[in-house]
């Protein structure tokens, strides 16, 4: 065996542990480590996989390179393929292909990301050719979610709570769970994948021994996934859960009589039991229940109502821009310019305003995002799937029913894996009809497909297996040689840049806002960290700042009129023109400002970016209720006029600007 190969197998491994990382000192201490292990473990299996192809021809080399062609050619790699182009594409014609291609630290999900997938895709589907490699692959990924849930636990019982080390809610304080995963939502789509994985390997590996070591050890943990699934409380994921069992229920039904009468019981005492939940979930009864916000399902409840406020934001925004959308990461320019009246309450404080960087839908996020193009293609993927699963895994199982050719499994087995694979994409394709793709949700789903490439063509691949791997053979031709020399210089230069420098950029980052600093020590040291070569960041970096210079005047931290505006005209050399969420924090600045000093240039300025930001959203309230403030604050009559009117378009019923016109026509 050439061992570059094996070490690229030990990283595809070792990237399912991205889902115990935190790093309690960073910016985004759930998001930023987990991006950094997952991207530095598929950047360095990519690198040794392409050594082996480069220095070592060898019959394995010349099976994995045909196995790599045949990745291509089937129609799932076909489909995801495409998928990756459309996002890739929506990002480049998108409004902010900086933001669309390197994202930030929060989210992370762009363009150079989705190609860190896409490598997952390919490289399990090229090399994992035996059950025996996914079994493992799928045993690893249960050894990290039970750390993700025990990292819960810890953080749950208070364990060194004091000293940062455990992040997350405590128990006993009416908090949902959320592991080491950072957001309960997120943790429960993961589980969701992990039950699979275990359900999987129990019926692969232990059904016939399920008192062996092996198959207690299975068991409990599926009963512990489900238990923190459960106390996630995310009311999406349990409906996807529910489709899910559904779905397995129903494919026993039509696949097997004597499965048929037990499958429509459970279904109805399933439905049944979720049923009564709805029903009495204001019950003493249900409220005592640690997950009974499962149960508060209504399409009246405010998060529903807000979600459907926001995804006609998004149809108003794919309306616009139809083929390819506004860009992957680039959903607040959607929110901001096509804001909907109905999201904003005027009795509410504008403090309390919630700006949405997603639409809160993977259907209405990838319409909004990558246009009809990246949302059909998306969805092509599971049409190819099922096309799939119904031309070669019912066709299999039928054979073997029929014991017309041998198979390597009963045909019992065979029956609960095939429901299984029916089932997963269900409760994904459900949950996510209220809920976006993160990078749990995405490693996943990427490592989904490309098992089921495995599984709809363990056959064929199975040749890579054979005793002629260390055999020399005549090179693996010049081009290909080519290829993966420029191939190694782009998977070590996305570790240093991609991973290396955006981990010293937030850790630095987070480090130089604790300390104190005068104002040109401040500078000196945040231009260190923002002058960091990499370029994920900087547009985050850019907003902390600002937003850190707005909190800092609304707060008087610094008394001196000099070093306030020292930083004011630092903050604003960093700020991006075209984006309201820079525009608005500089107006609200230099309208503090101006309240504190009035001096005309800080009211002028203040006017300025207010009006910039009403040119990119026009119903957008924290850019005119900020404008109104700053005309009654410097008695512009005619102003209050003009924006009040324009206010009262939109929300009619506000009586405090009503009352404040009928002031100026006195």
């Amino acid at each position: 065996m050439v061992y570059s190969f094996k070490i690229s197998k030990f990283f595809l491994y070792f990237s399912v542990f991205f889902a115990v990382i935190v790093l309690s000192g960073n910016t985004f201490p759930f998001t930023v480590g987990k991006y950094i292990w997952f991207r530095t473990s598929i950047d360095l299996a990519l690198l040794f996989f392409l050594i082996g192809v480069f220095k070592y021809p060898s019959q394995e080399t010349k099976s994995y390179l045909e196995s790599f062609k045949k990745v291509f050619k089937s129609p799932i790699g076909i489909a995801v393929s495409i998928f990756v182009l459309m996002f890739l594409l929506a990002g480049i014609f998108g409004v902010n292909l900086t933001n669309s291609f390197w994202s930030g630290f929060e989210r992370g999900n762009g363009g150079f990301q989705m190609l860190h997938y896409y490598v997952l895709f390919l490289l399990l589907a090229t090399i994992f050719s035996e059950e025996g490699q996914w079994i493992k692959l799928f045993n690893f990924s249960i050894v990290a979610a039970t750390l993700v849930v025990i990292y819960g636990l810890l953080a749950g019982f208070s364990f060194f709570q004091a000293k940062m080390v455990f992040l997350g809610p405590v128990f006993g304080l009416g908090e949902r769970f959320f592991g080491a995963i950072g957001n309960p939502a997120y943790l429960a789509t993961y589980l969701i994948f992990i039950i699979f994985y275990a359900l999987y390997v129990f019926f692969t590996k232990y059904r016939q021994k399920p008192l062996s070591f092996g198959g207690i050890t299975i068991f409990i943990s599926i009963i512990i996934f489900f238990g923190a699934f459960l106390a996630a409380a995310t009311r999406g994921a349990v409906l996807g859960f529910i489709a899910a069992i559904v779905a397995f229920l129903l494919y026993l039904i039509f696949s097997a009589k004597k499965f048929r009468k037990i499958s429509i019981t459970l279904i109805i005492c399933l439905i049944l039991i979720f049923s009564l939940g709805v029903k009495f979930k204001d019950s003493e009864l249900i409220k005592k229940l640690p997950f009974s916000r499962i149960f508060d399902i209504s399409a009246v409840t405010q998060t529903f109502y807000d979600r459907t406020v926001v995804w006609k934001m998004a149809w108003d925004g794919f309306k616009e821009k139809p083929l390819l959308g506004w860009g992957p990461e680039n959903f607040s320019y959607v929110f901001i310019k096509h804001f909907n009246i109905d999201y904003y309450n005027p009795s509410e404080k504008i403090t309390e305003f919630s700006w949405f960087d997603k639409a809160h839908s993977i259907i209405f996020d990838y319409l909004a995002e990558t246009g009809i193009l990246g949302l059909l293609s998306f969805i092509g993927i599971f049409v190819v799937f099922y096309w799939q699963f119904f031309k070669k895994v019912i066709s299999k199982q039928e054979l073997a029913t029929r014991k017309q050719e041998p198979v390597l499994v009963t045909n019992y087995k065979l029956l609960v894996i095939n429901a299984l694979f029916f089932a997963l994409p269900i409760a994904y394709l459900v949950q996510g009809l209220v809920l976006f793709d993160v990078l749990t949700t995405y490693i996943n789903l990427f490592l989904f497909f490309s098992f089921a490439y495995y599984f709809f063509n363990f056959k064929a691949v199975n040749q890579i297996a054979n005793k002629k791997n260390n055999k020399i053979i005549s090179g693996s031709g010049l081009g290909i040689k080519i290829v993966a020399f420029f191939g190694i210089i782009i998977a070590i230069a996305s570790i240093i840049y991609g991973s290396l420098l955006p981990y010293l950029k937030a850790k630095n980052y987070n480090e130089t806002m604790k300390k104190s600093y005068t104002i040109e020590n401040f500078k000196i040291q945040f231009d260190k960290v923002y002058n960091i070569p990499s370029p994920i960041g900087n547009f985050e970096l850019a907003r902390f700042l600002v937003n850190a210079a707005e909190g800092t005047v609304f707060e008087r931290t610094y008394q001196s009129e000099s070093a306030t505006r020292g930083l004011i005209n630092y903050a604003e050399l960093k700020i991006n023109y075209n984006d309201a969420r820079f525009l608005i924090p500089m107006a609200n600045i230099y309208n503090i400002m101006w309240d504190r000093y009035h001096k005309e240039d800080d009211y002028q300025k203040s006017v300025s970016y207010y009006l910039q930001a009403i040119g990119i959203g026009p119903k957008f309230p924290p850019a005119l209720y900020g404008l109104i403030s700053l005309y009654v604050s410097y008695g512009d009559k005619n102003g209050m006029e003009s924006v009040g009117k324009n206010i009262l378009q939109y929300w009619p019923q506000d009586e405090r600007i009503i009352n404040l016109l009928k002031e100026v026509d006195k």
